[in-house]
Order: C-alpha cells, then sequence, then structure tokens
C-alpha cells in the first residue's frame, strides 16, 4: 500500500527541510511514531524511510567532518610549513623547487575555507 501523494510529498519537504536545518531526525521520528498503535504498511513504510535517513544523516556528518579536518590540514600546510619556508632567509630549496612542492595550495586553502 503506497501513501498518499499528498502525505509523501509532506514527509518528502520535511525531510529535505531536516537535511537543510540539522533536523532530519525529529522529522523522522514525528513520522515513524505518527499512527504507532496499529502497524500499517504506511507506518512501515515511514519507518523504513526513517532508518534509511538516519544512515543518510551519518553519511553526510562523516562528509563534513571530513572536509573540516581536510581545510585544517591544509590551513597548516599554509600556515605552518609554506609559511615557515618562505620566511627563511636561507632556503634549502629554491623558489622554483617550493612552487613546484606548493603548486596551487594556498588558492586551494581559500576556495575551501
Amino acid at each position: 500500500m503506497e501513501l498518499p501523494p499528498s502525505t509523501e510529498e509532506t514527509l518528502y519537504q520535511e525531510i529535505s527541510s531536516g537535511l537543510k536545518n540539522g533536523n532530519i531526525n525529529n522529522n523522522a521520528n514525528r513520522y515513524s511514531h505518527r499512527g504507532s498503535a496499529t502497524l500499517s504498511p504506511k507506518l512501515n513504510k515511514v519507518n523504513v524511510i526513517a532508518r534509511k535517513l538516519n544512515y543518510v544523516e551519518r553519511v553526510v556528518l562523516e562528509i563534513i567532518e571530513t572536509e573540516r579536518m581536510y581545510v585544517q590540514d591544509l590551513r597548516s600546510i599554509v600556515e605552518d610549513y609554506l609559511g615557515g619556508i618562505i620566511d627563511k632567509h636561507e632556503l634549502p630549496m629554491k623558489p622554483e623547487q617550493v612552487s613546484a612542492l606548493f603548486g596551487n595550495i594556498e588558492d586551494i586553502y581559500e576556495l575551501n575555507r
């Protein structure tokens, strides 16, 4: 049995809103508890959707955390390593080698900040 189109559309809109606002569990839980006195195909479908959303939420949070760590690593490279090399008066390598080694990492860091 399918959910009525209006219910599916409302669920989709609230799920999308939850992803954008970080309230995904609240929206999914509201639907998963609705009508919990009787287990119906509608409720089962909503529970499956809620479980899938929990998985999607974990994946999204993992991507965000990975990106945060990536930007921290870029900052460390640009500010600590590259900054330290540039500030040294006597470089153990030529400026061309520094450029070849670090390329456009400063631009990449600024883009991801």
